[in-house]
């Protein structure tokens, strides 16, 4: 199926649904969301609850209060996070020519052009709507699944990601 050398080129610009799709499927990922979404619900549960008891009323407005904040705040970043990163990270609005291929990636933008090597990316997640290839904390590239041209495309881009990259997690 693949052969030496083969490749796939990648030509796009994101759209807001593209950052859309990639935020919801790394915070998805990470049980740290999950935590703090309980963590909040219990806060507003304890509140509640202590809002019965006459001396710990103070207490338990304090705790739905900040529960509430803190749901609100994840419900902000979740709505409204892809529209914030288009709006301060230009190089959301930046077309992209990228070749994958054995070698390596050929990464080529308005103001680079540059040869990266696999071994960049410690993961990657494959998601519905794209991929998610992680170089760092928190710091990945978004591929889109509306960029490739066909599935034979996505075929020969799956078996460069199971060659290359140590970790592929699938949603």
């Amino acid at each position: 199926m693949k052969t030496p050398g083969a490749g796939v080129t990648l030509r796009f610009t994101y759209e807001r649904q593209d950052l859309a799709h990639a935020t919801r499927a790394n915070f998805g990922s990470q049980s740290r969301l999950r935590f703090n979404a309980i963590a909040a619900a219990g806060l507003i549960a304890l509140g509640i609850w202590l809002r019965t008891d006459e001396a710990s009323r103070g207490l338990g407005l304090a705790g739905i209060i900040v529960g509430a904040g803190f749901i609100t705040l994840l419900a902000v970043m979740w709505l409204f996070g892809p529209d914030i990163a288009l709006w301060r990270d230009p190089k959301y609005r930046a077309p992209y020519d990228l070749t994958f291929s054995d070698d390596g990636i050929h990464f080529r933008t308005a103001n680079i052009d540059s040869h990266l090597q696999w071994s960049i990316y410690s993961h990657a997640l494959q998601h519905p709507n794209g991929y998610l290839l992680y170089h760092g904390p928190n710091a990945y590239t978004i591929l889109p699944a509306r960029v490739f041209a066909n599935a034979a495309e996505r075929t020969t881009f799956d078996a460069l990601l199971a060659a290359h990259v140590p970790r592929l997690e699938r949603r």
